[in-house]
């Protein structure tokens, strides 16, 4: 039954981007030069938030209700994982450990409750007996952020029944502690796992050390941020335009960069990074004639060569 699937969305994802590219009726596109971008692939969902792994992207499957991968050299697709009975709706976030064999995302019961997923990239079942945890009631909690600490060894999310909170799950002791009080939209860990981003056009920052905070200047007009990585010093800011911001965390400035392979079109809806620091995988909106909208999935190859 796996494999059929597989192959039901591998010939779906295969129509899907013959028909973006070659399709008619498309609003007339004017294509960007630039030998940094690579195209994966085209599909008419939303919410794939995809993340990188060892030759692989993977994203979310809304519509299958599961984690779909794509070879990034061969851009074969296959199911990686799909709920279980009882589980209606993966939430629109992911994240991947820092040694690549661990992803992390939020799900809905049947009763309106998120848990957290914690699935085997390699064999595609759950990673363990500490597999799975409930985060709060769906109609507060569906972006609850999921982020890997440094070291892997514990994940921060927004939680709570109300979504109140930001907690820290430590896999180690399968224990959950309340961080703080949620401040707002959690954004991204600080390097080093020295605080956390939050808040939105500007964003904000907490240091765990000092309980203190302030704004990251030059980031107004800017709704979402990924730091780097590697290079912990870089993040990349997107706000659903063809731009991005590069900015550099210590010198607090940054520089805005045109990565959507239109010139005319495709704002940059999510993003992250690649493994080794150096390349953002990003989904871009597409408006055509017939269907309305697309999303594409594209790599840009160096990024921090631009910083």
């Amino acid at each position: 039954m796996k494999k059929a699937r597989s192959k039901r969305i591998a010939a779906w994802v295969g129509l899907v981007i013959w028909v973006g590219i070659w399709g008619t009726g498309c609003v007339p596109l004017k294509p960007r030069e630039d030998e940094n971008l690579k195209f994966l692939g085209e599909f008419f969902e939303d919410g794939l938030h995809p993340v990188w792994g060892s030759g692989v992207i993977y994203l979310i499957s809304g519509e299958e209700r599961s984690v779909i991968g794509i070879d990034t050299a061969t851009r074969q697709i296959f199911t990686v994982y799909t709920l279980p009975l009882g589980f209606g709706k993966i939430g629109s976030d992911m994240d991947i450990s820092p040694e690549l064999s661990t992803l992390v995302f939020p799900a809905e019961d049947s009763s309106g409750h998120v848990w957290l997923f914690l699935i085997d990239t390699l064999r595609g079942i759950s990673a363990g007996l500490k597999d799975s945890i409930y985060v709060g009631l769906a109609q507060y909690c569906r972006g609850c952020r999921p982020r890997f600490s440094i070291n892997g060894d514990s994940i921060f999310f927004v939680g709570g029944e109300d979504g109140s909170k930001l907690l820290v799950w430590d896999l180690i002791s399968d224990i959950v502690d309340t961080v703080m009080e949620a401040p707002g939209f959690f954004q991204d860990l600080l390097p080093q796992d020295t605080g956390f981003v939050y808040g939105k056009n500007p964003f904000k920052t907490y240091s765990f050390n000092t309980g203190l905070g302030g704004e990251l200047p030059n980031t107004e007009g800017w709704d979402y941020i990924e730091v780097n990585p590697i290079y912990r010093d870089c993040a990349v800011c997107w706000k659903g335009d063809t731009v991005i911001l590069l900015y550099d965390l210590l010198d607090l400035t940054g520089k805005t960069k045109a990565v959507s392979p239109y010139i005319n079109n495709g704002g940059i809806l999510e993003l992250s990074w690649s493994p080794d620091g150096r390349s953002i995988v990003f989904i871009c909106e597409v408006v055509h004639s017939e269907p309305p909208v697309g999303y594409e999935l594209w790599i840009y190859r160096s990024i921090t060569d631009f910083f």
